[in-house]
C-alpha cells in the first residue's frame, strides 16, 4: 500500500502517508519501519521533513512545486484553547481542514484543502522560477510569502472558533 502511493505521487509528509493509509490497517511503526527502504527525507529548504521516492528529486523537476512543505507555527496555548470541545475528527489532519493536532506543523501545498489558497498556488506554480530555490523551491518568494500567510489566516480562524465556514462561502451568504 505504501509502496502504490509514492508511485501515485513522489512526495509525502508522514501524516499525509499516515491519514492515506488509516484504513488498510496498517500500523503507523510499519510505516515508519518501511519508509527508509522507499523514500529519502530533505533536512531543510523546501521539501524539509517530507519523504521523497527514492530515484526522484523535486530540486530538478518544476512540477513538484505544489509537493513543497509549508512550516506552520503556532501558539500552542492558543492552539489548545482551542481544542477544547473541538470534535475529535476536527483536530489533526494533513488537509488544513481543521485545527492541526501540533503547533509545529508541517503541511505540503498540495494537500491543503482551501480553495484560494489552490487558486494562489496554481498561479504561484505556473510561475515558477527558472530553478529551485533553496528557500521556496519552485515559487518566487512573493508567492511563497502569500501561501504561508493564507495557511496561517486558515489556522487562526480555526483558533478563533470561525463556524468552518469557507471564506468564500462566506462572502456567498452576504
Amino acid at each position: 500500500a505504501l509502496k502504490g502511493l509514492f508511485e501515485e505521487r513522489a512526495v509525502w509528509s508522514t501524516l499525509a502517508l499516515r491519514n492515506s493509509l488509516e484504513d488498510t490497517g496498517v500500523h503507523t511503526s510499519q510505516i515508519l519501519d518501511a519508509l527508509p527502504s522507499l523514500a529519502y527525507k530533505f533536512r531543510d529548504g523546501p521539501w524539509a521533513s517530507l519523504w521523497v521516492r527514492r530515484g526522484y528529486d523535486p530540486c530538478k523537476d518544476p512540477a513538484s512545486c505544489a509537493l513543497q512543505s509549508l512550516y506552520i507555527q503556532l501558539d500552542p496555548e492558543a492552539l489548545e484553547r482551542a481544542r477544547v470541545g473541538a470534535p475529535k475528527r476536527h483536530v489533526g489532519d494533513h488537509t488544513l481542514s481543521c485545527l492541526p493536532k501540533d503547533p509545529r506543523t508541517v503541511l505540503q501545498l498540495c494537500d491543503i484543502a482551501d480553495a484560494p489558497l489552490a487558486r494562489i498556488l496554481s498561479r504561484a506554480c505556473s510561475d515558477a522560477l527558472p530553478a529551485a530555490s533553496i528557500t521556496s523551491g519552485w515559487l518566487r518568494q512573493r508567492a511563497y510569502k502569500e501561501v504561508s500567510e493564507r495557511a496561517r489566516e486558515i489556522c487562526e480562524r480555526w483558533m478563533a472558533g470561525a463556524d468552518r465556514v469557507p471564506p468564500e462561502e462566506e462572502e456567498m451568504q452576504s
